[in-house]
């Protein structure tokens, strides 16, 4: 064998790359020391391929079970990714950040966050929350700038699909091994005989079904999409469990975002079809289970119903008072100014139960806007993709945003989705796939 220059030079870096794994692993645990040689490994990896990178970190973000899960995996993935992404920039290895996809109340927004750290009375946990907050916007950004052509783009969605199936199987083991029936999650006394609500991966079941419902108008669109029958079959057979899951949940804030979510994602991609599926919907009527129509039956009548209206009443003096400024991100804000203003059996509330009027209560009037101008600008900005569009996949996908905006506002109604972070992060992230089909759409016409 000869040896070259380049080869001697590869045995120093991997001798010193031993040296150093053997250093690391005098002074720390094997297992902290594996978990750094993954993340160096994966950080390389970025390098080499972005793409298939922020796949495997949307899969990993929904596989990760909650007991493992940190918030600041958020932080440093959007950390390593923007690093990544301006090194291949300045390297002329990719284009920059495109401004006409950043939609100016976007940009409004963030200030009146920035804003509210100084007017606001969060503290330091203002500046955690908004900084989580960030980092999940970047993923939006970099999303939209990073997938450039519909192949890039239908693998970031597959890695997407395959998250939502391992979290259904997961959720089913649960099942199978028992989930405790907690207070803190069902009424007992109005829903009596429901078994254990399906969480999976998250830390509780309407975290699990928020997430599940703003990715599943994607994983529709790429069965759609897809041209091939035989794999269109096997994806559909992929898809029943994550629709299984959502049932299990018993989330009926979810169960009314998945009705008025198909509604509009038939509306938009199929209307001929509204009819048809309205009869189809009331003939299925009597062979929904028993516990399903139990749920429904129970909206307005249990104490989950009744601490939320209890929590919106206290909410409205808050907001009667700080409506032009906002309170300040956060729930040590929430709590703070919430508690002089809550209704006597609901004062230990965290936050509103809606993620609008959380919007409204932490940033002001200015945030709040600015937020609905956002909202509006996507959805609308999804339809005009899907009207002018000419390619197929480009529609079902430019859909599949717009029904996801409105799955996120329906569920949001009576949740504050970005409570949880891997909510946040994943309606950041559902923005980036919208904004990133329309991107690509551009493309495509010039």
């Amino acid at each position: 064998m000869i040896f070259t220059k380049e080869n001697n030079i590869l045995k120093i870096i991997f001798i010193i790359f031993g040296m150093l794994i053997g250093l690391t692993t005098y002074f720390i645990s094997l297992k902290l020391a594996l978990v750094m040689c993954l993340g160096l490994f994966f950080a390389l990896f970025t390098f080499y391929n972005i793409n298939v990178s922020l796949g495997i970190f949307a899969l990993l973000s929904a596989i990760t079970p909650h007991e493992i899960w940190n918030n600041m995996f958020i932080m440093l993935g959007s950390m390593l990714y923007l690093f990544v992404f301006t090194v291949q920039y300045f390297s002329n290895k990719r284009k920059g950040i495109d401004l006409d996809y950043i939609a100016p109340s976007l940009v409004m927004y963030v200030l009146f966050c920035i804003i509210s750290l100084f007017t606001g009375w969060g503290g330091a946990n203002s500046i955690k929350v908004v900084s989580l907050l960030f980092s999940c916007i970047i993923f939006t950004i970099l999303i939209t700038n990073t997938f450039t052509t519909l192949e890039e783009y239908k693998k970031l969605v597959l890695f997407i699909f395959l998250g939502l199936f391992l979290t259904a199987i997961y959720g089913f083991y649960q099942k199978f091994t028992g989930i405790e029936i907690r207070a803190d999650f069902i009424d007992l006394k109005t829903n009596g005989g429901l078994p254990g609500r399906l969480f999976s991966t998250m830390s509780n079941a309407n975290n699990y079904a928020e997430y599940l419902i703003m990715f599943m108008p994607f994983c529709v669109s790429y069965i759609l999409a897809t041209k091939n029958e035989l794999k269109k079959i096997l994806l559909t057979i992929l898809f029943i469990p994550c629709f299984i899951a959502l049932v299990l949940t018993f989330s009926r804030g979810a169960y009314l975002a998945l009705i008025g979510g198909a509604f509009v994602y038939i509306l938009i991609v199929k209307p001929r079809y509204i009819p048809i599926i309205l009869v189809l919907g009331i003939l299925c009527i009597p062979f929904i289970p028993d516990t399903i129509i139990m749920r429904f039956s129970t909206i307005g009548k249990d104490s989950s119903s009744s601490y939320r209206l209890m929590i919106w009443e206290g909410v409205a003096r808050v907001i009667k008072n700080y409506w032009a400024s906002g309170i300040g991100i956060g729930p040590s804000a929430f709590t703070l100014i919430y508690r002089a203003h809550a209704h006597q059996s609901a004062g230990n509330a965290m936050h509103a139960h809606n993620v609008l009027i959380n919007t409204l209560v932490e940033v002001g009037i200015g945030g709040f806007i600015a937020m609905l101008a956002y909202l509006l600008k996507s959805f609308t900005s999804a339809i005009s993709t899907f009207i002018n569009s000419n390619n197929e996949e480009v529609k079902y996908f430019s859909a599949a945003g717009a029904t996801s905006i409105v799955t996120f506002v329906m569920v949001g109604m009576v949740e504050h989705v970005w409570f949880y972070p891997r909510d946040m992060l994943t309606f950041w992230m559902c923005m980036g796939l919208t904004w990133a089909i329309i991107k690509i759409n551009r493309g495509l016409k010039q």
